[in-house]
């Protein structure tokens, strides 16, 4: 295989990988019909719900009204979120608004405020 674009010509695209070792990674593939598209990537955001609240072309976040009451109460964490970079701020906003169910985001929000009080960059970290 010379590139990652002949998986498209049996209709396979990477969907997940992992680290084997400091030179191997593994790929699971999936069909392309399979894969649904999550909507946070950048050309999805402009015409999805997200895009009230993500502006990729001029990469300005602006806070859901909960969030931004939560993080008006602590401005260290305020102070610290508006420090991040684009990318992580964005990160912090997806991860409340992809929230399903209300007590998934109601735990996001307390996690999103400890997180930012320990100077966490991004919610995925640990």
């Amino acid at each position: 295989m010379k590139s990652w674009q002949e998986l498209k010509k049996f209709g396979l695209t990477p969907c997940a990988s992992a680290a084997v070792n400091e030179t191997w990674t593994a790929l699971r593939l999936k069909f392309i019909t399979e894969v649904k598209p999550s909507g946070m990537r950048n050309d999805h955001i402009k015409t999805n719900e997200f895009g009230g609240y993500i502006d990729p072309v001029n990469k300005t976040v602006k806070l859901p009204e909960d969030l931004k009451i939560l993080l008006e109460s602590q401005p260290k964490a305020l102070d610290y979120f508006n420090q991040l970079a684009y990318s992580h701020r964005k990160e912090y906003v997806l991860w409340l608004l992809s929230a399903k169910q209300e007590k998934t985001r109601t735990n996001r929000l307390e996690k999103t405020l400890e997180m930012l009080l320990n100077n966490k960059k991004n919610p995925s970290y640990k």
